[in-house]
């Protein structure tokens, strides 16, 4: 038996809207445009769609950190993550980009260009 019938896993499934560049599960990498998202996760998984070919700036996981409130904690170290496409698997171009704003977590003052 697979991890689908694994104590707490559940079936997820969300419609995923035709679109230029497409879908990908932020989980598992699957693809999907304009059709039925189905997949299986765990107890513990936040199951969400991102565009193909997206950039995701993140706060890196501290090792032994609780990850509540990291948005309030300072920058000292930042990765992206880059999100799958249909494109990068069969040799077709993709371009994107991604804009990072610091800010400090409690107030909307980097909507008037404060950091």
């Amino acid at each position: 038996q697979g991890f689908e019938h694994a104590l707490g896993a559940v079936e997820w499934s969300v419609f995923a809207p035709k679109s230029a560049h497409g879908w990908v599960d932020r989980l598992n990498g699957d693809l999907f445009n304009g059709n039925r998202a189905t997949s299986v996760y765990g107890i513990g998984d936040v199951p969400s769609l991102v565009r193909q070919g997206s950039v995701i700036p993140m706060r890196p996981r501290e090792r032994g950190q609780s990850s509540l409130a990291r948005a309030q904690k300072s920058f000292s170290d930042l990765e992206f993550r880059i999100m799958p496409a249909e494109a990068f698997y069969q040799g077709g171009q993709f371009s994107g980009k991604a804009q990072v704003v610091e800010d400090d977590g409690m107030t909307t003052d980097y909507l008037i260009g404060k950091q």
